[in-house]
C-alpha cells in the first residue's frame, strides 16, 4: 500500500535543477502519495477477497487476478521507464531512447530464449520413459 503511494510521491516531486535533481516537496506531491497509497489499499482489498472467495475454480481466479494486475503492473512500468525522460536534457533524449530500445530488444531475446528452455526442459519431464533402444548385437561374457 505505501509501495504505491512512495511510488507516486517520487513520480511527482522529482524535479531536475542546475545541478542535477531535487526534491520539490508540494500539495501535489502529499496529494499524489495519498491517491497512491489508496490505490494500493484498494488493489490489495480487492486481491484478498479474491484469494478469501471460495467461489470459482482456480483458473478463473487466476484469470480474474491477471485481469486486474496485468493493466496495473503495465502502467507502472510504463510510468517507470518513461519518467527518467524528465530529467533528460533534450540533446541526450535521442540517445537514451536508442539504449532503452535495444535493452528492450536484448531482454526479450533472453526471455524468449529462457521460455524455449523451460518449455524444452517441461517436454522432456513429461516423457520420462525413452524410447527404447535397439539390442545389442554384442555378445557379452
Amino acid at each position: 500500500m505505501l509501495g504505491f503511494g512512495v511510488f507516486a510521491l517520487v513520480v511527482e516531486a522529482i524535479q531536475q535543477t542546475p545541478t542535477g535533481a531535487a526534491f520539490n516537496w508540494t500539495r501535489k506531491s502529499l496529494a499524489a502519495f495519498l491517491a497512491g497509497a489508496a490505490l494500493g489499499w484498494a488493489y490489495w482489498l480487492v486481491i484478498g477477497r479474491m484469494v478469501a472467495s471460495d467461489a470459482g475454480d482456480e483458473p478463473s481466479r487466476r484469470r480474474r487476478f491477471l485481469t486486474l494486475s496485468l493493466p496495473l503492473v503495465a502502467v507502472a512500468l510504463g510510468v517507470y521507464l518513461v519518467f527518467p525522460f524528465k530529467l533528460t536534457a533534450g540533446e541526450k533524449l535521442r540517445d537514451i531512447i536508442v539504449g532503452l530500445i535495444l535493452a528492450t530488444l536484448a531482454l526479450g531475446v533472453v526471455g524468449f530464449a529462457m521460455w524455449r528452455v523451460i518449455k524444452f526442459l517441461n517436454e522432456d519431464n513429461e516423457n520420462p520413459n525413452p524410447p527404447p533402444s535397439a539390442p545389442s548385437t554384442r555378445d557379452d561374457p
